[in-house]
C-alpha cells in the first residue's frame, strides 16, 4: 500500500509541474512591465515656408554703386525674415571670393579684396527652410596712373585657323573663362601677328597701376560669356 501512494503521489508532482511549464509558455506569467510615455516630439519645421529673406547692403554705400579707391572695402548691411535668418553670406563675382559675414540681423565683413576696374559684390541671405534673398553692390576700382601693357606670344602655341587671345585679370589669381566660376577677366586683347615679321603679340591700354595676371588660350572663339565653357590657358604670367 505504501509504494501505491508514494506512485501515485509521484505521478501527481508530475503533472503540476507539466501544467506550470504550459502556463508559463502560454503567457500565463506576470505581466509585462509598462515601457512608459513615449518621448515628446521635436520641433515641427514649417515646410510651407516659402518667403526668402530680406537683405540689404548699407555700407559703403545704399545705392547700388560706389568708387573705390583702395584695393579692399568693409561691406555692412541688414537682413529680416518672417521666421529668422541663418546665415549670411557674400561673394565678388569679379574675383571669385566669398565667405560669411559676421551677424544676422546686423552683418558685416571686413576687407573685401578688390578687381582693378568693375566688382558686382553679393550678399545673400538665407533661411532655415533653404530660402535665399540677396542683395548687390557695384563697386569700380580705378586707381590713378593708367597705362599699357603688352607683350609677345610664342608663335609654337598660336592656331593659325582663329581665336588666339590673352586674357587680363587683376592680381595673382587662376585664370577662368568669362561666365566661369573664378576669375573673371577684366579685358580680352586679341593675338595678332606682327607686320612683316613672324612673331605675334597683344595689348591692354588704359590700365590702372597694379599687378595683373595675363594668360593665353587658342580657344577664344569657344568661350561663350552667359555659359562656363572647358578652356585651357597656357602661358600664364604675373606681371606688375
Amino acid at each position: 500500500m505504501r509504494r501505491q501512494r508514494l506512485g501515485v503521489r509521484g505521478s501527481a508532482t508530475l503533472l503540476v509541474a507539466v501544467l506550470i511549464i504550459g502556463l508559463v509558455g502560454c503567457g500565463g506569467g506576470a505581466p509585462a512591465s509598462s515601457a512608459g510615455p513615449p518621448p515628446p516630439a521635436g520641433p515641427v519645421q514649417n515646410p510651407t515656408d516659402k518667403a526668402p529673406p530680406s537683405i540689404a547692403i548699407t555700407a559703403p554705400a545704399t545705392t547700388g554703386s560706389y568708387t573705390a579707391t583702395t584695393s579692399t572695402i568693409s561691406l555692412g548691411g541688414m537682413a529680416s525674415d518672417n521666421v529668422g535668418v541663418v546665415t549670411v553670406t557674400w561673394r565678388n563675382n569679379s574675383t571669385g571670393a566669398n565667405g560669411t559675414a559676421s551677424g544676422t540681423t546686423a552683418w558685416s565683413v571686413a576687407g573685401v579684396s578688390l578687381a582693378v576696374g568693375a566688382n558686382v559684390i553679393v550678399a545673400s541671405a538665407r533661411d532655415a527652410a533653404g530660402n535665399v534673398g540677396t542683395a548687390s553692390l557695384n563697386v569700380t576700382f580705378n586707381p590713378a596712373g593708367p597705362a599699357s601693357l603688352s607683350g609677345g606670344v610664342d608663335s609654337s602655341l598660336v592656331n593659325r585657323s582663329g581665336g588666339n587671345a590673352v586674357y587680363l585679370y587683376s592680381g595673382s589669381v587662376v585664370p577662368d573663362d568669362r561666365g566661369g566660376p573664378g576669375a573673371q577677366p577684366l579685358a580680352v586683347a586679341p593675338v595678332t601677328q606682327d607686320s612683316g615679321a613672324c612673331t605675334f603679340s597683344y595689348r591692354f591700354d588704359s590700365l590702372a597701376a597694379g599687378t595683373y595676371t595675363v594668360a593665353f588660350t587658342n580657344q577664344a572663339a569657344g568661350d561663350n560669356p552667359s555659359v562656363d565653357d572647358s578652356i585651357s590657358f597656357v602661358g600664364t604670367a604675373t606681371l606688375t
